[in-house]
């Protein structure tokens, strides 16, 4: 199945055209069945040779990006391409959708503004998909003794040889940009459906401020505005329990694999170009990531409390009591902010930064104090 367009002014559709590719087209989906099966395989063989070898110490050495890595891979490959995780995107898009209201509900003026931030958001994306392909370049050995970049990498060199030990790395490093992009396809994905559930309270916020306009003699038209305020409402919240759903693990997974890269950043020994270049592009990548994702769950959680303060903005008293009964229930329903979060644990917005620092802070100071004791 493919994502197909269900509202007709959809400026945001084009964030769906790579997951579309990567996720649903018959052979670029077999090409990424194999890929996830061979960073399993990496996985499982590196961890037992770690074990055998007792080789534990180059946890802390330039390799110390292993883990994170393969959590942030493995979670985005499960997202993108597991059955289930596909079931329930598409659910939430063809039963949530067809639900949402049209943009030709809104004014001249917040449609610009519509169309301005999906200009927006295309642009965002492609600036993702540049960097992306950027920090998977730079992540490849430019020259010398740098083939051991990556402790796969390292692993293929010391037990392959000849044609098998280059069609291993060519394997690898075409994963590198694979898994770049799948990881951006999660991030087109999330982007699409939180930008419209942005759209649909700011559509309603515009409807809610409309309704002090109405004289007193239009009181039905005030009662089905409210009505459809109501049931758009109880829609919403419903497309939102389905993301939370959706990104319960994931989540918790994006942020315990952030942490470990941020560790592995700090802990990362420069000791040629090749190494500044790619701590560099990897810090940006996963900054502008992070900063953007929580950007998203920040903007939704304050248009979400904008509707209690439009909808008690209202000249509610010059209405009927039927109104004014219908604004009490869609006040007592707009009490509670809608997030985006993982079972209230870990929620995204600009708390999740200033959480992750602290996380991350004491966890490396640990690290260097048993570095410098042993």
């Amino acid at each position: 199945m493919k994502t197909m367009k269900i509202l007709k002014d959809d400026h945001l559709f084009k964030l769906t055209t790579l997951p579309n590719i990567l996720s649903f087209h018959r052979i670029v989906k077999k090409i990424s069945f194999f890929y996830y099966a061979f960073m399993l395989q990496l996985f499982v063989v590196d961890v037992l040779v770690i074990i055998f070898t007792n080789q534990y110490h180059l946890m802390l050495t330039r390799y110390s990006d292993f883990g994170g890595a393969f959590f942030l891979g493995l979670t985005n490959y499960i997202t993108l391409y597991h059955r289930n995780y596909v079931q329930m995107y598409w659910s939430t898009y063809y039963e949530t959708f067809p639900n949402l209201w049209p943009l030709h509900h809104v004014s001249d003026v917040d449609y610009t503004r519509f169309q301005r931030l999906a200009k927006r958001a295309v642009i965002v994306s492609l600036i993702m998909a540049i960097g992306t392909t950027i920090a998977a370049t730079a992540a490849l050995p430019w020259y010398g003794n740098e083939y051991d970049v990556y402790f796969p990498v390292k692993v293929a060199v010391d037990y392959l040889k000849n044609w098998k030990l280059h069609i291993y790395l060519f394997l690898f490093y075409s994963l590198l940009y694979h898994g770049g992009f799948t990881i951006i396809s999660n991030l087109y994905c999330l982007m699409y459906i939180v930008l419209h559930l942005y759209n649909q309270f700011c559509m309603m916020n515009a409807k809610l401020k409309m309704l002090s306009e109405f004289q007193e003699g239009e009181q039905n038209v005030v009662t089905q505005e409210l009505l459809s305020c109501i049931k758009l409402h109880q829609h919403l919240l419903g497309f939102s329990r389905r993301i939370n759903s959706m990104l319960y693990y994931p989540i918790f997974y994006y942020s315990v694999s952030g942490v470990i890269t941020a560790l592995s950043l700090f802990l990362y020994p420069i000791v040629t170009l090749g190494d500044l270049c790619r701590m560099i592009f990897t810090g940006i990548v996963a900054t502008f990531s992070t900063a953007g994702i929580c950007f998203l769950g920040q903007l939704l959680e304050n248009e979400s409390e904008k509707t209690f303060i439009s909808a008690y903005a209202t000249k509610w008293y010059l209405w009927n009591r039927k109104n004014k009964m219908l604004l009490q229930i869609f006040l007592s329903m707009t009490q509670k902010k809608t997030v985006i979060s993982s079972s209230g644990i870990i929620t995204i917005n600009y708390r999740l930064l200033i959480g992750l620092y602290r996380t991350i802070y004491p966890f490396l100071m640990f690290l260097i104090h048993i570095s410098n004791t042993f």
